[in-house]
């Protein structure tokens, strides 16, 4: 789990200082990307009985709300998807990892 958010603050360090010239042209491609994610994730959300797969399309929803916060190009945005990356990973961690033994 902890590889997702690692993976994440990857594509934003990437995105904010080597495309950082090009901010105009992938502001619109994460904001577009950010909107489909959202709806697609959730409308089949909505229709599954199985709850991995409700979970997964959930996830998939999540990307969206993460793209957002990278697409603002702002100090609250940023500030918001390290927020949201930081409380995934402490809940996706398996009380194994977490005793100092």
């Amino acid at each position: 789990m902890i590889s997702k958010g690692a993976i994440i603050f990857v594509f934003v360090s990437v995105l904010y200082t080597t495309f950082k010239s090009l901010a105009a042209s992938w502001y619109h491609v994460l904001y577009l990307t950010s909107v489909l994610t959202m709806i697609v994730g959730n409308l089949f959300a909505i229709r599954q009985n199985n709850l991995k797969r409700f979970l997964a399309f959930s996830s998939i929803a999540q990307v969206g709300f993460i793209l957002i916060g990278i697409s603002s190009s702002s100090q609250m945005g940023t500030a918001s998807v390290i927020y949201f990356v930081l409380i995934y990973i402490f809940s996706n961690l398996e009380p194994s990892e977490l005793s100092p033994l």
